[in-house]
């Protein structure tokens, strides 16, 4: 991974093997093998083993649903997240719905079509700096912000200019720069070149720093995207995602935004455009097994039933990965802390979820059964975490994808 200047600066100093106190919990102090390194504004936080970290169990409370709405549907893409007034926004194809804390339809923002305001489908719904609600379209690059109050503030006709149209926006700063990356990267796309049969390759993470106009301004450091093999779909060359394949994990929320790569726990917290945390764990060496990959290939065709197959047998001859990714997902919450998913495959099965602080202390586990996108992009089951609620994806007995508003209970 390519880093700026400051991930790597001079010498650091090791303080010690220390011991958290873990406050939100109100026990006392737990004993964990958690070494810490500061260097300048940068703490480096090294964590041997999450499952064997000094991490208190938390729970969850059911507050509200959509499930029993018959009139609210989502795809598997949907996208959540809650503004200061306790409201949820939840992205809808084209529109965003907003909950009140009690569950009900406060309003409806957005509609379909490509005027300022409007979307196709919208990719991303993230919460600014200011409070503001952002929202971008999948495939055009467009975003719209909004205002708590649903008006719109302005629309940014294209962000990232020529990088192309595969930008995610991840948050917009006070100042009003915004942080992007690239979902994808494949090859045979825009000056991408083509590769031989059979070649296994990686795109690229970069976290980009966009002007208000979505302008490239510059780069604050480049991660390890998806991992892809070179193969042959329906007689056309094609760069498919590997089955476990390794893939970068982002998230932002106001002035916090996190990213890193699943190959092992290496996550990096930018507060603006400062790097403030660096979390450290070692590398996954743990083999995909007959049920996980068995699990793989039901998810596949589940997730897009037109062109599932034909993918299994585009890559059933390519090379297998070496390991599986380390962690499944991350997330930002409105006080910049971290909580980092651990991979799982099989939806529905339990994901643990571990939370760390912006200064790298444990501060809970909870988990969630998993919802987890193989092949296109999408959203995993902890949509937004902020005022210590949570907004969760869910899939019905029938299939029916909702939302749930939960509430973390501490023991």
């Amino acid at each position: 991974m390519t880093r700026l200047a400051l991930h790597e600066e001079a010498p650091t100093r090791i303080l010690a093997c220390v011991t958290f106190a873990l406050a939100a919990c109100g026990k006392s102090p737990a004993r964990g093998p958690i070494q810490v390194t500061d260097s300048g504004p940068v703490r480096t936080v090294h964590i041997a083993d999450l499952a064997r970290a000094p991490f208190p169990t938390w729970s969850t409370r059911l507050v509200a649903t959509t499930e029993s709405n018959d009139s609210l549907t989502f795809s598997p893409t949907v996208r959540a997240a809650f503004t200061a007034d306790s409201n949820l926004w939840i992205a809808a194809a084209s529109e965003a719905i907003v909950l009140g804390p009690d569950g009900q339809v406060r309003r409806k923002v957005g509609r379909r079509g490509a005027g300022p305001g409007e979307f196709g489908l919208i990719f991303h719904l993230g919460i600014t700096a200011t409070n503001s609600v952002m929202m971008s379209e999948f495939g055009s690059g467009r975003m719209a912000e909004f205002r708590a109050t649903g008006a719109l503030v302005r629309t940014v006709a294209r962000i990232g200019g020529d990088v192309g149209p595969d930008v995610d926006p991840i948050t917009q700063l006070a100042d009003g720069r915004i942080l992007a990356t690239l979902w994808q990267q494949r090859p045979n796309r825009l000056t991408n070149p083509a590769l031989p049969a059979g070649t296994t390759f990686r795109d690229s993470a970069p976290l980009l720093v966009l002007d208000s106009t979505g302008t490239r301004i510059g780069q604050l450091g480049v991660w390890r995207g998806r991992e892809r093999a070179r193969v042959d779909l329906s007689g056309e060359p094609a760069g498919l995602p590997l089955p476990f394949g390794r893939n970068a994990v982002y998230d932002g929320r106001g002035e916090f935004t996190v990213i890193g790569s699943t190959d092992s726990l290496d996550l990096s917290l930018f507060q603006g455009s400062t790097l403030v945390l660096r979390l450290l764990g070692p590398l996954r060496s743990e083999q995909p097994s007959a049920e996980q990959t068995a699990d793989w290939e039901q998810a596949v065709p589940a997730e897009d039933s037109a062109t599932g197959a034909a993918y299994l047998g585009a890559i059933a001859g390519a090379p297998r990965v070496a390991a599986l990714p380390a962690i499944g997902a991350v997330v930002v919450d409105d006080a910049g802390n971290l909580w980092i998913g651990r991979y799982v495959v099989r939806p529905g099965a339990p994901r643990t979820w571990y939370v760390i602080s912006r200064r790298g202390e444990p501060l809970g586990r909870v988990e969630l059964p998993a919802a987890s996108p193989v092949l296109m992009p999408g959203s995993v089951e902890l949509l937004d975490v902020a005022g210590g609620r949570l907004a969760v994806r869910r899939n019905t007995a029938g299939g029916e994808v909702v939302v749930d508003v939960r509430e973390v209970v501490r023991p």
